[in-house]
């Protein structure tokens, strides 16, 4: 039976303005993907923390085998 370690990554948004949506820095996060995809780690779930109907932060919980 294959065991997995599991790790979780955050991934805070941001808001331009007062009237914009929130967002995310693109370019860190496929930086973050490449660097675990690197190290073994494959995205196995994302969720996302709404406060109000703003998008806070995506969690990403990836797994790796041990």
């Amino acid at each position: 039976m294959t065991r997995f370690e599991y790790k979780t990554v955050s991934v805070p948004t941001k808001k331009k303005n007062r009237f914009s949506m929130n967002e995310f820095n693109h370019e860190s996060l496929n930086e973050t993907l490449k660097g675990l995809g690197e190290q073994g780690w494959e995205l196995a779930s994302t969720l996302e923390n709404n406060i109000g109907g703003s998008l806070m932060e995506i969690v990403m919980v990836f797994k790796r085998a041990v």
